[in-house]
């Protein structure tokens, strides 16, 4: 097991929005399977006006305000935080999300590959409110089970995905299955893991683990995301994977 620290990069994106990157940048191209993770603040006119997409599948988290998607198969809605909107890009898809009003949205957007033997699937899309979301409350730590086994929200390739509120001094263990590559990226507050500081604007991907262990610093709200590495070539131009 091996760990990489590196900072989220700011790039403009869509309409006039500015996004924090943690790859694909100039350091880290990947992180199999995933292929793409955007922490991103936008406020009207900005967003993300249609855009299309192939080869991948897309879950996005809106943690604040209210984002309005629409797209090609005719689904029109509004995503409010706490909530979901998972998309299989499959063959192609069309999409937009912008503000759905005049607040500011919030929201993490990760996109992971999809093994070549499905890369021509049938786009599909799902969305997923907060009160449909497993959350777990237990000794200073709440838990919300974004995508994972006991959930809604299903990948073809497996993908654990949490976000979690750790208040004060908290220790948290979260075991695999199997050996994954893990995203842990604190939000607001930090944690450490292997002797390792991460805080905001910085994320830490821990390569080929079956077990992650953090300890929140203080008040902290963070985000996990761990796949199953596919070992597949990620062969990507702009909005499409092959």
């Amino acid at each position: 097991m091996s760990y990489i620290k590196t900072p989220l990069r700011e790039v403009r994106e869509g309409r006039g929005a500015r996004v924090k990157r943690l790859f694909p940048t100039g350091e880290v191209r990947n992180f199999d399977p995933f292929v793409l993770f955007d922490h991103f603040v936008i406020s009207p006119p900005a967003g993300f006006p249609d855009h299309p997409h192939k080869g991948f599948e897309i879950i996005t988290l809106v943690l604040e305000g209210a984002l309005k998607h629409g797209d090609s198969l005719g689904n029109s809605e509004v995503i409010r935080g706490i909530g979901i909107q998972k998309i299989t890009a499959g063959r192609g898809i069309v999409h937009s999300e912008m503000p759905a009003d005049e607040d500011t949205v919030e929201g993490i957007q990760v996109w992971v590959n999809l093994p070549r033997a499905n890369k021509n699937i049938d786009p599909a899309y799902t969305t997923i409110g907060e009160e449909e979301i497993p959350l777990k409350a237990n000794g200073g730590v709440k838990e919300y089970i974004i995508a994972g086994e006991d959930t809604r929200v299903k990948f073809f390739t497996p993908v654990d995905y949490y976000l979690l509120f750790m208040e004060g001094d908290r220790v948290l263990t979260k075991r695999f299955a199997e050996e994954r590559n893990t995203i842990i990226y604190p939000l607001e507050g930090e944690v450490e893991t292997g002797n390792i500081e991460v805080s905001e604007g910085t994320a830490l991907l821990a390569c080929r683990t079956r077990e992650v262990s953090l300890r929140s610093k203080r008040k902290t709200k963070l985000v996990i995301v761990s796949g199953r590495p596919i070992g597949e070539p990620i062969i990507q131009k702009g909005p499409f994977v092959y």
